[in-house]
């Protein structure tokens, strides 16, 4: 007698397969029983190694690859530490924490109480000012910006460091 195991559909779920299992005795089939198998998936993953303050750049000092088992592979899991070099934590993060897409931001270009330059371009007309930044803001990022003379507030977008442009 021997036993003869196929997977069934060549299909596995995201966790259990199953595998038709048939009994042969005298090279003759006897029964097919099925059986399903949990399954367990791992994948390479960034995490951190302590904690981690928020705005603390992120790299192979406080980050590394770990094999983890996963109910369901997505993409929202950082799994290569050349995806954190050169970003920042953009929360605190716990100890022994994966690492997610949600969990970086790019560095600030732009820091709170900063007098950037602000240009407002209106049709052909194009104005410069000088502003006080309300908040930290990265490249490309949207900034809340206080006019130092008039003290009106203004939305813009940082297209430089020192240099935020306001579209209307």
């Amino acid at each position: 007698q021997e036993f003869v195991a196929h997977l069934r559909g060549d299909k596995t779920g995201p966790n259990s397969a199953v595998i038709d299992v048939e009994i042969v005795v005298d090279g003759v089939s006897y029964k097919k029983i099925p059986v399903t198998f949990e399954l367990t998936r791992y994948q390479q993953l960034v995490k951190t190694v302590g904690a981690i303050r928020a705005g603390t750049p992120l790299g192979p000092e406080n980050c590394v690859m770990s094999r983890e088992a996963m109910a369901q592979v997505n993409g929202m899991f950082l799994t290569s530490l050349d995806q954190v070099v050169g970003l920042n934590a953009a929360r605190d993060l716990q100890n022994d924490r994966r690492v997610m897409l949600g969990d970086t931001a790019l560095p600030s270009v732009i820091r709170k109480g900063d007098v950037v330059t602000v240009v407002l371009t209106r049709g052909r007309v194009k104005v410069t000012a000088r502003a006080m930044a309300n908040h930290d803001a990265p490249l490309a990022g949207r900034i809340t910006l206080t006019n130092l003379q008039s003290r009106s507030q203004m939305v813009g977008i940082v297209s430089a460091p020192g240099l935020v442009v306001v579209q209307q």
